[in-house]
């Protein structure tokens, strides 16, 4: 069980990448280029809303799939705890 935890734990580096990746690229955009400065760098309104809702979705992707990855983790080290399977 032990070793199903770990497994699973890797699979959570993706997802913190992910959802740095994500927030940096969100920070940059509102940053230097949305409707919130004066002179916006992207000329077309549209576009702006467009990417503004693109990366709203990225944002929840990102944060419900390291949330769920996280609770799988934690679960399966639980399970390996409380079931005896841990020697240490």
């Amino acid at each position: 069980m032990i070793a199903a935890h770990e497994a699973l734990g890797n699979t959570l580096l993706p997802w913190a990448i992910a959802t740095f990746i994500v927030a940096l690229v969100q920070w940059v955009w509102f940053r230097f280029f949305s409707l919130a400065n004066a002179k916006p760098r992207v000329a077309s309104k549209a576009a702006r809303v467009l990417i503004t809702v693109v990366l709203a979705a990225a944002v929840a992707v990102t944060a419900v799939g390291s949330v769920v990855t996280v609770v799988r983790v934690g679960e399966s080290g639980a399970k390996a705890i409380w079931s005896g399977s841990f020697a240490g």
